[in-house]
């Protein structure tokens, strides 16, 4: 049922609200539209009519009900207008083809999963800001210290721009569905909407209908605005679908008999911009505005007649927009600093260095558009006939006196040209630029083949059409997916803790601020957490790793009575006060008794990263036995038995597997990695350390253990399932098969070691201080002072 109401469900819905919205804002202003901009307008409406609610403070569930009278009320009240905007069979076709493009990675991944996973965090704060609007609307109200009040904390008083997480809070409540499962058909249902505006400026040029739905289809498709989809990237898309709308409803403007009445629908479309971006979304339509009144004053209009028009539109962006700029006064400095920023990480976001400004040609054929592409030959050839088609596009739409494309690719390509920012900001502005030279490119083929160059046409167009695609097919390959069972589990942690903490969650898994966030969660490694973990060793860095708990102050552990952790076999167990009250299959929920009675007071940590338990040096032993019998406490061993581990490193590697500079194993290539190791006879639980793409089977002895996949977060592994072994050698195969059609299928992957782990009770040993020598001969994870 989830995967109906995530494929099936959110796009009608988002379909159906803005169709309502829509023809309510048409039906009020007085517009009659064509069909393909009723919808685009409805979104843009839906943001502007939700910021009011949400701006008093009102949660979900009264977004979710303003939205659906809104639909409820547009459809009544223009239901005479429906059939006129209702998508004809090649705008439906063409919207349908852009919602099935994006939506594929997650579709034909067979799971409620999203894209960006440990490659973009901003998509873990975007889920978080959604969490706290649900609740208290773009108000800022105080929350306990938490990861998740660190992001809530830092962003809302800012007046950080959040429009489009109010729609997506109220169609969560909407559809009654986990967030994760609706975001990136909400992104796909999003772009799709740009199909409309896009026919729309083909169709003002003369084009027929099948090739605008074609060209629109491609435009859409232009591998940035793509690859920032597989990101998780909600404004980016939202902003395409905004500075179309804002063209084709600029050209309205500015050449119908009734200017007044579209300064509402252009100014709603504006303000929705300013929304999503604060005034950082403004240049396109300003842009947009000075050239189409350049344009009008030069065919004969007089200044004044256009000032009734401007004071207008400016009147109706202001009302639609009073939510958004009481935000972005506060934001102005944010803003600012984000523009003018030194640092270079700020500067670069998630990038590796700026990007080719090549790249806005809708082609770049690399997985990872923050890489140099591996065919440049090919790439740069498929490029230039984008900027050929581009250019002799241009010129004929000049010669005709066609302004309509010309209107978005100028104020595309100056928005790209003038506005300052980093790379991180150029980034974004080469993918609005994107689809607009993608559209005028395939305009120039369509315009070459009207001149009676048809085969060169159609071949220079089937050039530029592949290009696309291949670049969005390799995107697609090397994409990011979220782990959809593990973070599930997650999910139901905290759930059934909620109201429990503060909480410790040691592993660096950015969505933790999301899933734990009714247990006062602390990600350890996370920049927002308020209590960063203070470690044993001061030169070791925090920020986006895993430490171990050994590898932490005791009495920073102690400080919080609930610890969430992830199963592994070289985990630590907890300090002794602790209990385990969950464990399941990733994940494992440890809390201890209020106060400070028994508390230990020293924590002597052993094992290390391939094994959690050692003998410990007996003069440390000594020690902790003298602080003991002074306290009058007890030393208590943590007693397990030691793992078996193979490096992957260690084993035969098949040609095309790099050992990398942190000592894993990078597979480029099928093949067959072979090892062995000796144990005593039991049973043991296998696991893999490592990060997985494709993924790789796991044999032991011949026999197949497990799969293991998903990606990992730094020093995490996969669980592959139980083994019982005779005493003696054994044989360890590593199996990476070819690669295939699943999204995901060709992303880096990282080996590092093979792990068993005898399945065992763990025991809490008790020893007096006099008996303290007895510890020195036995293996254990680690020993404490306590009380009693």
């Amino acid at each position: 049922m989830d995967y109906l109401v995530a494929w099936l469900l959110l796009p009608l819905l988002v379909a159906v609200t803005s169709l309502g919205v829509g023809l309510g804002v048409s039906r009020l202003s007085g517009v009659r539209l064509p069909a393909g901009l009723t919808l685009p307008l409805g979104f843009a409406a839906s943001l502007v009519l939700l910021s009011f609610p949400f701006a008093l403070g009102l949660g979900q569930a009264w977004g979710g009900v303003v939205l659906a009278v809104a639909t409820v009320a547009g459809l009544v009240l223009g239901w005479d207008r429906v059939p006129a905007a209702l998508p004809g069979r090649w705008l439906t076709l063409g919207m349908l083809a852009v919602f099935g493009i994006y939506i594929a990675p997650v579709v034909l991944s067979g799971d409620l999963t999203f894209g960006g996973y440990a490659f973009l965090g901003d998509t873990s704060v975007h889920f978080t800001l959604i969490d706290y609007v649900a609740k208290h609307g773009s108000t800022h109200v105080f929350e306990p210290p938490s990861t998740y009040a660190g992001v809530t904390q830092a962003l809302i008083p800012t007046g950080y721009p959040i429009d489009l997480h109010l729609e997506l809070a109220s169609l969560r409540w909407l559809t009654g569905t986990d967030l994760a499962a609706i975001y990136q058909p909400f992104l796909a249902a999003t772009i799709a909407l740009g199909v409309g505006p896009a026919m729309y400026l083909l169709g003002r040029i003369g084009m027929p209908r099948a090739l605008a739905a074609l060209s629109s289809v491609v435009a859409l498709s232009a591998y940035l605005v793509f690859s920032y989809s597989l990101e998780g990237a909600t404004k980016e898309l939202a902003m395409v679908v905004l500075t179309l709308l804002g063209a084709a409803l600029t050209l309205m403007f500015f050449d119908a008999e009734r200017t007044l009445r579209l300064a509402v629908p252009l100014g709603i479309t504006i303000a929705a911009a300013f929304g999503i971006y604060s005034a950082g979304g403004l240049p396109w339509f300003g842009l947009m505005f000075l050239l189409a009144a350049g344009a009008a004053v030069v065919q004969g209009a007089s200044l004044r007649s256009l000032v009734k028009p401007t004071l207008a539109l400016g009147v109706a962006t202001g009302v639609a927009s009073i939510p958004a700029m009481l935000k972005a006064v506060d934001f102005y400095s944010q803003g600012t600093n984000l523009v003018n920023s030194s640092d270079a990480s700020t500067r670069l976001g998630n990038l590796i260095g700026p990007l080719k400004s090549a790249q806005a040609a809708g082609i770049w054929l690399v997985g990872d558009f923050r890489l140099f592409t591996h065919h440049p030959g090919l790439t740069y050839s498929l490029i230039g006939v984008v900027a050929v088609l581009t250019l002799f596009g241009v010129a004929q739409l000049v010669r005709r006196g066609s302004y309509a494309l010309l209107l978005l690719l100028a104020a595309a390509f100056l928005a790209w040209l003038v506005v300052p920012g980093s790379p991180w900001i150029d980034a974004k502005l080469l993918l609005l630029l994107s689809p607009a030279v993608l559209l005028t490119a395939l305009t120039g083929a369509w315009l070459l083949g009207r001149g009676g160059h048809g085969i060169e046409a159609t071949v220079l167009a089937a050039a530029v059409i592949s290009g696309v695609f291949v670049s969005d097919a390799l995107a697609y390959h090397d994409m990011y997916l979220a782990p959809n069972a593990r973070l599930s589990e997650l999910k139901k942690v905290g759930e059934r803790f909620s109201g429990r903490g503060p909480t410790l969650y040691n592993e660096f898994e950015e969505y933790g601020k999301h899933y734990l966030r009714g247990m006062r969660v602390n990600t350890a490694g996370d920049g927002f957490s308020p209590y960063p973990p203070e470690l044993r060793d001061p030169a070791a860095g925090s920020y986006a790793q895993y430490h171990d708990l050994d590898e932490m102050k005791l009495p920073y552990v102690l400080r919080f009575p609930v610890i969430v952790m992830r199963r592994s076999p070289v985990a630590s167990r907890p300090p002794a006060p602790y209990t385990r009250v969950f464990q399941g299959r990733y994940f494992e929920v440890w809390q201890r008794p209020g106060g400070a009675a028994g508390l230990p007071s020293a924590h002597l940590p052993l094992g290390n990263a391939t094994d959690s338990t050692a003998r410990p040096a007996c003069r440390d032993v000594r020690a902790l036995a003298s602080q003991a019998r002074s306290a009058g406490s007890s030393l208590v061993a943590a007693v397990r038995p030691p793992v078996v581990s193979l490096p992957v490193k260690q084993m035969q590697l098949p040609r095309g597997w790099p050992v990398g500079a942190d000592g894993r194993v990078g597979p480029q290539t099928p093949g067959t990695a072979s090892g062995s190791l000796t144990t005593s006879a039991g049973a043991y639980r296998v696991w893999l350390r490592g990060t997985f793409g494709r993924g790789v089977d796991v044999r032991v002895d011949g026999r197949t253990v497990g799969h293991a996949n998903g990606i990992q977060t730094p020093q995490q592994m996969a669980y592959l399932g139980l083994l019982n072994l005779g005493a003696g050698s054994h044989q360890v195969q590593l199996v990476r098969a070819g690669g295939g059609l699943a999204p995901g299928n060709g992303r880096d992957e990282a080996y590092d070691t093979f792990f068993l782990e005898p399945v065992a009770p763990e025991r809490l040993e008790r020893v007096a201080p006099a008996a303290a020598r007895s510890l020195c001969a036995r293996r254990a994870d680690w020993i404490e002072v306590v009380a009693g």
